[in-house]
């Protein structure tokens, strides 16, 4: 009898272990992102080409914060207190020479034409605000959990209420670009990425939610450090 509960416990931890095992890579997960893959032809390339800066002194700037549909964690959505902070860092890298009005675009005025890219929605969307250019910002988050050395005492069942045998690691990456409204001339990108690494109890859950709203605070902090340092070189 003894020999057949240990038997239901080894195959109960092979099966959470098999269950909270993502695989999870930086490299791929950034790479999965398609951040800057664009399919063009030759055609395309030289149309690009031929694009010039078409900005008036000073220009109106449009900030889109473009949130993932049906994400399972709200935490992953800007907040209020986001935008703001990546809206003040701009105006206060670029002088009111170059920028009379930053101010932030909805998607109240997004058509729905087949075919139509990101960001030739949020062109139309800017146009509609008045805005000489637009900036999309983005943020994409993902974890991964596994089990580290710790969890060989889980087949004795108690331990999995007090020891840490999980291993947690949450990643954001916030990307932005900035487009002409009137001709679709690209002036700038920047990215910036925030992590968390810890541990947690399997009975209380990975709270992946929260570990995942840390990441994307840290990332948001970068980018406004990074916009802060860099944004005004463009314009």
């Amino acid at each position: 009898m003894q020999l057949v509960k240990i038997g239901i416990m080894s195959v109960c931890f092979v099966m959470m272990i098999g269950c909270n095992s993502v695989a999870f890579v930086k490299k791929d997960f950034k790479e999965s992102l398609d951040i800057s893959k664009l399919e063009v032809d030759d055609q395309e390339i030289e149309e690009i080409l031929k694009k010039r800066s078409n900005l008036p002194k000073p220009f109106k700037l449009g900030v889109y914060f473009q949130e993932k549909q049906h994400h399972e964690c709200h935490e992953q959505k800007f907040s209020g207190q986001d935008k703001n902070k990546i809206i003040k860092a701009m105006r206060n890298t670029l002088s009111e020479e170059n920028v009379s009005s930053i101010f932030a675009v909805g998607d109240q005025y997004f058509e729905t034409k087949h075919g139509d890219s990101m960001v030739k929605k949020v062109r139309k969307a800017g146009a509609w605000y008045g805005a000489d250019a637009v900036m999309i910002v983005r943020n994409h988050a993902a974890t991964d959990t596994r089990h580290n050395s710790l969890a060989a005492t889980y087949w004795l069942l108690a331990p999995m209420f007090f020891v840490p045998g999980s291993d947690i690691h949450a990643l954001s990456v916030i990307d932005s670009s900035v487009f002409d409204v009137r001709n679709g001339y690209f002036y700038a990108a920047m990215e910036s990425e925030g992590s968390f690494e810890g541990r947690y109890i399997p009975a209380y859950g990975a709270k992946e939610c929260s570990r995942i709203k840390i990441a994307k605070d840290m990332a948001v902090e970068n980018m406004v450090e990074k916009i802060e340092l860099h944004f005004g070189e463009h314009f």
